[in-house]
């Protein structure tokens, strides 16, 4: 487990892994099933399992067994300081994305595509 008080650097470099840190955002709001977070990252159900592995054994995931599956669910309060630096990496990149949607889109309302002309009508117009 990670101690909120002081930010582990094995921890950190373990959940800044890119793969890594993808699975954790899945696994941020809500717990998923290794077959449902394989099916959405570009890797192998084995390669998650081996990530969740070390995610799990740096205390930054939570695992439940249901029958023959297990559950995963990335652990905020275990984690302190490290999910507030990854809570507001999320939050980064969304407003990124939004300020980037905005300037499109005022662009887009600035400067409207030119309409075509078809060929036929071409010359004929007066």
């Amino acid at each position: 487990m990670v101690n909120p008080t002081t930010l582990d650097a094995a921890a950190l470099r373990t959940a800044t892994e890119p793969r890594r840190l993808q699975i954790l955002e899945l696994i941020w709001e809500r717990e998923r099933s290794v077959g449902d977070i394989a099916a959405r990252v570009p890797v192998s159900t084995a390669a998650v399992s081996q990530h969740l592995s070390k995610l799990r054994a740096a205390g930054l995931v939570r695992a439940r067994r249901e029958g023959r599956h297990r559950f995963y669910q990335a652990t905020k309060e275990d984690m302190g300081a490290l999910a507030i630096i990854l809570e507001s990496f999320w939050t980064d990149r969304l407003q990124t994305l939004k300020r980037t949607a905005e300037t499109m889109e005022r662009t887009l309302q600035s400067d409207p595509p030119k309409s075509r002309r078809h060929p036929e009508s071409k010359g004929s117009e007066t």
